[in-house]
């Protein structure tokens, strides 16, 4: 819901061309991001990428390694997790530094080739949605075809500055939607699988993030910008991002212990 009132003050504030009836901040219409220290190489795109990719990577990395020692499962969310993030990065780097209006322009004026290219990095870059759909028990065939539904409709008809929202609405759907329609909350079975391997955290990770997003929306200029613009809301993904791999990592350890203690009774 509040992702939607998001999407809607935006959608209000494109169709305005006053821009005294617009309700977000200036800097932000004005890129879809709230952008500090333009103009230079390394702006708030270039920290974000920075950020993400080492962040990303790392939790990458380590995921990997424990999937080694661990139950698959267990580690699987977390691998694609860190995958996103490290995804979301050079998400920024081409938004930042490739994909201006122009390139973009360009690039569908080339036909199927250069918008195959774009359709596959945004398929690739939104797969973390349909994945938590296939684990809240949608059918993978389901997942599928909506995504590529999803990510064709985003190419044609989502202009730039409504980016962010759409990627934000993209991803709380596949989240909320297939647990508000597949899973229970009675019988202690329903319980685990809202609570346990992680998603307690997920549920309220997704809630905390959404002051920063509002912030960034209508405080831009006021508020988000001394302290590094959209950069503040990337800081806030990886900090949940690392939370949720060390509560899945305790998680692991533990199942691991419990599996070595019956197999030696």
């Amino acid at each position: 819901m509040l992702t939607a009132a998001y999407c809607a003050i935006v959608g209000h504030d494109i169709l305005q061309h006053s821009t005294s009836n617009r309700i977000s901040s200036p800097s932000w219409f004005q890129n879809g991001f709230c952008l500090a220290w333009e103009g230079s190489p390394f702006d708030t795109h270039t920290a974000c990428f920075c950020c993400d990719m080492l962040m990303g990577g790392a939790l990458f990395w380590a995921n990997l390694q424990r999937r080694r020692s661990h139950p698959a499962a267990c580690l699987e969310l977390a691998c694609a997790e860190s995958a996103f993030t490290i995804m979301h990065g050079i998400a920024h780097l081409l938004l930042g530094h490739v994909l201006t209006k122009d390139t973009l322009a360009a690039i569908q004026a080339t036909g199927v080739g250069g918008n195959l290219i774009y359709f596959v990095f945004f398929f690739a870059f939104l797969g973390l949605g349909p994945f938590l759909g296939f684990q809240n028990g949608l059918d993978l065939r389901v997942c599928l075809v909506a995504h590529l539904v999803t990510v064709a409709s985003l190419m044609a008809y989502i202009p730039p500055e409504f980016a962010f929202g759409a990627v934000q609405i993209v991803l709380t759907s596949w989240y909320c939607i297939p647990r508000v329609m597949f899973l229970g909350y009675a019988k202690p079975e329903a319980i685990s699988q809202r609570v346990d391997d992680g998603w307690a955290l997920i549920s309220v990770g997704f809630f905390v993030l959404m002051p920063v997003i509002f912030i960034e929306l209508l405080a831009c200029d006021a508020f988000m910008l001394p302290l590094g613009g959209h950069l503040l809301y990337d800081i806030s993904v990886l900090v949940l991002s690392v939370m949720y791999s060390a509560t899945i990592w305790r998680q692991c350890d533990g199942t691991a212990a419990k599996s070595a203690g019956k197999s030696a009774v």
